[in-house]
């Protein structure tokens, strides 16, 4: 009875590393979902804006008919 083992073939990984690499792709998704955030409430002010700037228009049309 003579047991051979098998050669691993699987990739060593280094864990540190790769949970370093992890951490730093975790920042940087950080940073891109606030810059994200930031343009995206950029552009609701502005919307915002524009719908109350059209409604004083209407109003001081109809005050003009008046």
């Amino acid at each position: 009875n003579s047991y051979v083992e098998r050669e691993s073939t699987r990739e060593n990984i280094d864990i540190v590393a790769l949970m370093e690499e992890l951490d730093d792709l975790m920042a940087k998704q950080a940073v891109l979902r606030a810059k994200v955030d930031g343009i995206f409430r950029e552009m609701v002010d502005e919307e915002i804006e524009r719908r109350k700037k059209e409604a004083e228009e209407k109003d001081n049309e109809k005050d003009i008919e008046k």
